[in-house]
C-alpha cells in the first residue's frame, strides 16, 4: 500500500456521501488510517495553540467517519445502525453526564459551596454515568473492530454488488508485454 493509493482512497471516500453503498475492508481500513494520522497530526500541532481548531478538526474527522463506517456495516451485510445504535447509546450518555454534572456545578455556584444535597447528588450521578462510560465505551470499541474487520459479503446484497478496490482491480488485468504489444501492433497493419 503506498501513499499515492492512500491518498487517492481517502478523497474518494470522502467525497462519496452515498450511504447505500458498500465499501471493501481494504478501502475501509486505508481511509480509517489517514483520519487517524490527520486527527494525531492535529492534536500535536494545535492543541495546546488552537485547542478550538483541534476540535473543530477532530469533529470533522467523526463526521467523515460515519458514512464510510455505514457503507463498511453494508459490505458485511448488516444495516448501518449496526454502527449508528451504540454510537447513539455513548453520545446519550455522555450528553446525560454533562447535564447532570452541569446541573450539580450550577446549584453549588448558585448555593455558594458544598452544603447543598442537590450538588453532591448530581456530581455523584455524573459520576457514576462517568463510571459506566467507561466499560461502555470500551465494549462498544471491540464490537466495531470486530465488525469491522469481518470479511465481505461474498454475494452482492441489497445495497449492491461485492466492492473491489481499484488497486485490486487493477492488479487483476493482464498486462501485455511489450514484445504481444509490437506483434499485435504489427498483425493490426
Amino acid at each position: 500500500m503506498d501513499f499515492e493509493y492512500l491518498k487517492d482512497n481517502a478523497l474518494k471516500q470522502a467525497q462519496d456521501w452515498n450511504f447505500g453503498t458498500r465499501i471493501n475492508k481494504k478501502d475501509f481500513w486505508s481511509y480509517i488510517l489517514v483520519l487517524v494520522v490527520i486527527n494525531i497530526l492535529s492534536d500535536i500541532l494545535f492543541s495546546k495553540a488552537l485547542p478550538q481548531l483541534n476540535s473543530l478538526i477532530g469533529l470533522a474527522v467523526n463526521v467523515l467517519m460515519v458514512p464510510v463506517a455505514i457503507r463498511r456495516c453494508h459490505d458485511i451485510n448488516k444495516s448501518g445502525w449496526a454502527y449508528g445504535v451504540p454510537m447513539l447509546v455513548l453520545a446519550g450518555m455522555l450528553a446525560l453526564m454533562a447535564v447532570l454534572g452541569g446541573a450539580a456545578a450550577v446549584a453549588f455556584i448558585t448555593t455558594g459551596g458544598l452544603g447543598a444535597g442537590v450538588s453532591l447528588a448530581g456530581l455523584g450521578a455524573a459520576a457514576v454515568v462517568g463510571m459506566l462510560l467507561v466499560p461502555a465505551l470500551i465494549g462498544v470499541t471491540i464490537y466495531l473492530i470486530v465488525l469491522f474487520i469481518k470479511d465481505s459479503y461474498p454475494e452482492e446484497n441489497k445495497w449492491g454488488p461485492v466492492p473491489t478496490s481499484d488497486a485490486k482491480s487493477a492488479a487483476s488485468e493482464p498486462k501485455k508485454s511489450q514484445q504481444a504489444e509490437v506483434k499485435e501492433t504489427k498483425d493490426n497493419k
